[in-house]
C-alpha cells in the first residue's frame, strides 16, 4: 500500500494525513465554509434508466415527454401515456417488471442509502434561490425549495450530493446555471419531488413520488419510490445521463518468428508464426441477460491454426475476467 504524507498550514503548523476525508473550501455568504467532498453513488443497472417508478410511470399527453434512457416501474409495472411519450432510440420501454427493472430498483435503493450516508455535510436553508455552490455534500433539515423564476448555480468539477429530509420543489420558471456536470449531481429526497422549472440538474431519487411539470426539463434521471408523473402537453425531455452497456472487440495479430529472421525482428512472410488474439469487453451498467452474441473471424486461406492455452495446460484458448456483476459465462475446452 502506497503511503503519502503531506502537511497543510492552517492557523499554525498542522499535519493532516492524506487518508483523511478530503475537504473542499467554498465561500458562502462571504464566510469560509468547509464542505465535505461527495462521491457518486454506485448506480449499476440504474445507470441506463432515465425514469424509474415504484408503482407507476405516467407520461405526458399531447407531444409527450422524450426520455433519453430506459423507462420502467418496479415492483408495480404500470406504464401509461407511452405513447405519446417515448424513449430515445437505443433505450427500452419496460412494460413488465422484468429482471432489468428489478435490478434497477435494487440499485436505486442502494444508491439512496449511499447518498444518505454522505450527509449531513453543510446544512442549507430551505430557499435555494440565488445560491452559488461548489461540489460537496449538502443537506436540508426539512424541505428544499427553488423559488419561481429563481436560479441555483452549481459551479466547477466534482460531485454534488443533496440530502433533503422532506420535499423538494423547483417552482415554475426556475433555472439551474453553472459549469457543473448535471450527471454528477444527485438528490436524495425524503418524500416528494416536484420539478416545475425550466431546467433541473441531476439524478433525483425520491422516496415517495416524482412529478415533472408541464414544460419542465431534467438533465439527469427521475427515480421515485411510488409514482413518476409527467402531466401536461409534453414537448419536454428527461435524460442526458443514461448510459447503455457497451461491447468492444479488439483483435490483434503479432508475428513472433519467421523462417528467415527467426525471432529477431520477424516479418509476416510465408511460414511465419503469428500470435492471434481477440478480446471482447462488455462494460457499463446493463443487466445480465440470456441473449447470444456470435463472433466469427474466418482464417485466411493457406493458414494453419494452432489453439493454445491461455491458462494452465488444457485450459483452452478462452478465459473470462468477470466484473462487479458476473456474466455467469463459463467455458469448457475439448482438444
Amino acid at each position: 500500500m502506497l503511503r503519502h504524507r503531506s502537511a497543510i498550514g492552517l492557523y499554525g503548523a498542522s499535519r493532516w494525513r492524506s487518508n483523511l476525508l478530503a475537504l473542499i473550501t467554498v465561500l458562502v455568504a462571504g464566510q469560509a465554509t468547509w464542505v465535505m467532498a461527495a462521491t457518486a453513488p454506485p448506480l449499476g443497472v440504474l445507470r441506463q434508466f432515465g425514469v424509474l417508478g415504484g408503482s407507476a410511470v405516467t407520461g405526458a399527453g399531447g407531444l409527450g415527454v422524450l426520455v433519453s434512457g430506459d423507462v420502467g416501474s418496479s415492483p408495480t409495472a404500470t406504464i401509461t401515456n407511452f405513447p405519446p411519450s417515448s424513449v430515445a432510440a437505443g433505450f427500452t420501454l419496460h412494460t413488465t417488471n422484468n429482471t432489468t427493472v428489478q435490478q434497477a430498483r435494487a440499485a436505486a435503493t442502494a444508491a439512496a442509502l449511499d447518498l444518505a450516508s454522505q450527509g449531513p455535510g453543510v446544512s442549507l436553508g430551505a430557499q435555494l434561490n440565488g445560491q452559488i455552490l461548489s461540489a460537496g455534500s449538502y443537506s436540508f433539515s426539512s424541505a428544499a425549495d427553488l423559488a419561481a423564476s429563481g436560479t441555483l448555480t452549481l459551479n466547477g468539477p466534482g460531485v454534488f450530493v443533496f440530502n433533503v429530509t422532506s420535499a423538494l420543489t423547483a417552482n415554475v420558471g426556475s433555472t439551474f446555471l453553472g459549469t457543473a456536470d448535471p450527471c454528477s449531481v444527485f438528490w436524495h429526497v425524503g418524500t416528494d419531488a416536484t420539478l416545475n422549472g425550466n431546467s433541473f440538474f441531476g439524478t433525483v431519487i425520491a422516496e415517495a413520488s416524482a412529478t415533472l411539470g408541464a414544460g419542465a426539463t431534467v438533465t439527469g434521471r427521475l427515480v421515485a419510490g411510488t409514482a413518476v408523473m409527467m402531466p401536461g402537453g409534453g414537448g419536454n425531455t428527461v435524460g442526458g445521463c443514461s448510459q447503455l452497456p457497451i461491447m468492444t472487440l479488439l483483435k490483434s495479430a503479432q508475428t513472433f518468428s519467421d523462417p528467415v529472421n527467426l525471432t529477431t525482428n520477424p516479418k509476416a512472410i510465408p511460414g511465419a508464426m503469428i500470435t492471434y488474439s481477440m478480446t471482447v469487453m462488455n462494460s457499463g451498467g446493463g443487466s445480465v441477460d440470456g441473449g447470444t452474441t456470435v463472433i466469427s473471424d474466418p482464417i485466411p486461406t493457406n493458414t494453419a491454426i494452432f489453439v493454445g492455452d491461455l491458462g494452465g495446460v488444457g485450459s483452452g484458448p478462452v478465459s473470462f475476467l468477470q466484473g462487479a456483476t458476473s456474466s455467469g459465462l463459463t467455458f469448457v475446452f475439448t482438444a
